[in-house]
């Protein structure tokens, strides 16, 4: 694949404060993640990686880890042409 995306959505009071090897896009509860420029293409069998740190402030438990959008291929990304 030559490009990829993912998107996550938080329960209220979570954001997003750091992440890497990755765009982020989005407001709210919703961030839509997508490659860098230098890891975009993903030869088959091939895997990219990238990571967020993010912040709860509210009462109470903070909640579960969301679950990624996993898309036609079921491994956690949308891929696209480019």
């Amino acid at each position: 694949m030559t490009s990829w995306k993912t998107t996550l959505t938080h329960p209220a009071g979570v954001s997003v404060t750091q992440y890497w090897n990755a765009k982020m896009t989005g407001t709210g509860p919703s961030r839509t993640f997508t490659n860098a420029d230098y890891n975009g293409t993903v030869p088959a069998g091939g895997s990219t990686t990238f990571g967020y740190i993010g912040s709860y402030t509210g009462t109470g438990t903070p909640p579960a880890p969301p679950s990624p959008d996993l898309g036609p291929l079921g491994g956690g990304v949308h891929p696209t042409s480019s």
